[in-house]
């Protein structure tokens, strides 16, 4: 067996497919389109290389495909108990121990040759992206912008000296059978509701509202346990990719005195619409999307953005307007036909917003972990 690097196109492809024999039989896993993938792992297509530098690597025995990982290195990535750190994403392979730590090892050495001390993950490629490793919700339907894994993976990651970082959870939030949440009344207590105002996203001004929406998050995550700031460039590479996908009112902005302070992003998932067409668009598999898109319509979306500016985060406000931008999401995603909204993922510290959405009634449906290590 041997690690190569990933250098043609057939590299790249083979690292892409990889994942689609592995899981072919798992009903959790659903084949990513071939084209978003391809521009996902390109450098000049993804922004987010305009800050991170990478390589992608292959374990092959003989003429066979066995495993992948990835080491990069984001440089908007703060310091780690003041050591650089690096991380390692796209961890994938047989059940085989040796694969494993070949991976493993390959990606800390190439991280150590550009003085990485710390290496955490997985992320593919960022925080920002699909993060952490599936460790419970294997039974759960698969969900947009979420990494799979088969179970014994994490195995492999303890035995080769790696620790618990972070748990991350994602929460199942029905919004066709939840009762109203009447935000609205405990704002007018607080003599608040004449200077908060609600509105959704609009497609008109989509560039002001990609600006609003980056202020709002970067600011509102700033603090939280590895944070990495969206560029706008990242956010409009998303928005563009997702546009087809894009309900106007399941995209919220709260404004207090005409200023925006909070908002929420939803989308509907596209993995309930590609789930049998194995990563093609074609032949047929472009009208089949279309179809479920447009005239079917989806029964689930995911929440990708959600954040409150820092300066509300600890006053008696910030209750009041997640539970006002849930009740959007509710009222909205059910008018639309959505029986089901994934919540996530929310830090396993973050014990306010995990209290309020199992308030509403959200209930945990996975859970993903991250691990690091000392590289000395």
């Amino acid at each position: 067996m041997n690690i190569i690097p990933v250098v043609t196109q057939k590299h790249l492809k083979d690292f892409i497919l990889l994942p689609n024999r592995l899981y072919k039989d798992d009903k959790g896993y659903i084949p990513p389109l071939m084209m978003e993938r391809l521009e996902v792992l390109n450098p000049k297509k993804n922004p987010y290389f305009d800050h991170a530098e990478h390589q992608y690597f292959l374990a092959v025995d003989g003429n066979k495909i066995v495993g992948r990982i990835s080491a990069q290195i984001d440089r908007l990535n703060k310091p780690y108990e003041g050591k650089k750190v690096g991380h390692f994403g796209f961890l994938d392979a047989e059940d085989n121990g040796d694969v494993f730590s070949a991976l493993i090892k390959t990606a800390e050495e190439w991280l150590k040759k550009r003085d990485i001390k710390y290496i955490t993950g997985p992320f593919n490629h960022s925080i920002n992206e699909e993060a952490g490793l599936l460790i419970d919700g294997y039974d759960t339907p698969s969900v947009m912008m979420y990494p799979y894994n088969r179970a014994y993976t994490e195995k492999y990651l303890l035995n080769y000296g790696f620790t618990k970082a972070k748990d991350l959870y994602s929460y199942t939030y029905n919004v066709s059978h939840t009762k109203p949440i009447d935000a609205g009344n405990f704002l007018h207590r607080l003599d608040q509701n004449n200077r908060v105002k609600l509105r959704p996203y609009n497609p008109q001004n989509h560039g002001q509202e990609l600006k609003t929406i980056v202020s709002i998050f970067n600011d509102a995550w700033s603090d939280n346990w590895g944070f990495v700031p969206f560029t706008e460039k990242e956010i409009d590479h998303i928005a563009k990719s997702m546009k087809p996908l894009i309900v106007k009112d399941l995209i919220w902005i709260a404004e207090f005195d005409q200023r925006p302070i909070s908002m929420i992003v939803a989308l509907p998932n596209i993995n309930e619409a590609i789930y049998d067409l194995n990563g093609s668009l074609f032949p047929l598999g472009l009208l089949k999307l279309l179809w479920r898109l447009k005239i079917k319509g989806l029964k689930t979306a995911r929440v990708l953005l959600f954040g409150l500016k820092k300066e509300y985060q600890k006053t008696p406000m910030a209750s009041i307007l997640v539970m006002m931008l849930l009740e959007e999401l509710r009222k909205n995603g059910k008018k639309h036909g959505f029986e089901s909204a994934e919540l996530g993922w929310i830090l396993e510290d973050n014990t306010p917003t995990r209290r309020l959405i199992e308030h509403v009634g959200g209930k945990v449906s996975k859970i993903f972990r991250i691990y690091g290590k000392d590289l000395g």
